[in-house]
This record gives C-alpha cells, structure tokens and sequence, in this order.
C-alpha cells in the first residue's frame, strides 16, 4: 500500500487542539501555556478568565435605556431611567436652552442655539455608543449591560 493510498486521520474539533504561538520565537503553544517551552518568554492567556462580579450589573433593562435614548436622547430621558439625575437635568436644559435660541428672532440667538443643539446630538451618540460597547454606569455606578455581556 503506497503512502497516496493511506487514509488520512479526519480533522473534527475533537482531535484539533486549539493553538496559539509564541510573539518571540514563533514556538506553538496550547491555549493554556503561559510561558513559551522555548525561549521562555511570557504567553498571556487568550481569553481573559476574570468573572465579572453580577453585583457589579445593573437592574436597568438595556433595551429601554437604549429605546429612550434613541427616540428621546435630546431631552435625556435615557438619564432620568438610568438615575443619572444630574446629567438628565443638564440635557433637559441644553435641549430646551437650544429650542428657545432657535425660535427667537435674533440672528444672534439663532446662531447660539444651533451649536448648542449640535452639542447635545454629539452628546446623544455618544451615550448611545457607550450603550452599545457596554460601558454605560446608572446613577448606582453599576454597569449597563447588554445582553450577553457577562454570561
């Protein structure tokens, strides 16, 4: 039997290791190792292996949070739900403090009122993002979290 005729052994998840290399000398590793077999050098973990603490984790829902920022995020509402009763006020009032600059007549006024309501648009997508990378605290300092974020 020639060598082009043997059967090869199949590669399933169960007889593949998974690897990773050395940043130094190349050497593969198991996932595992946290020291290169051979130049010694330090090989973090891949995945971190804290647990993160539920204590730590809001009891506000994330997808209310990010509905209300996403269809009242100008007024902060979103604020008022994550009791965030400071940053909601100053929103409130930089919304309203715009709105009142733009229908006024002066040219002046209008022109303050657009770069105030700029500031809290910026302002909204940002929270929205930090919604969205889980990284929102509530009035608590607890975090936000997004479905799937701790389990």
């Amino acid at each position: 039997m020639t060598e082009a005729n043997q059967e090869q052994p199949s590669l399933t998840p169960d007889t593949v290791k998974p690897k990773k290399f050395c940043s130094e000398c190349g050497q593969s590793l198991d996932l595992e190792a946290l020291h290169c077999s051979n130049c010694g050098k330090a090989s973090p973990p891949l995945h971190p292996t804290t647990k993160h603490n539920t204590q730590d984790v809001s009891k506000r829902s994330f997808a209310v949070a990010v509905s209300l920022c996403g269809i009242f995020g100008l007024l902060g509402i979103h604020h008022f739900y994550l009791r965030n009763i400071v940053h909601g006020l100053i929103d409130f009032l930089m919304f309203i403090t715009a709105i009142v600059c733009l229908l006024n007549d002066d040219p002046i006024w209008v022109f303050l009122g657009v770069p105030i309501l700029l500031i809290d648009f910026g302002h909204t997508m940002w929270v929205m993002y930090h919604l969205f990378v889980g990284k929102t605290k509530d009035g608590d300092g607890k975090i936000v979290a997004y479905p799937g974020q701790f389990n």
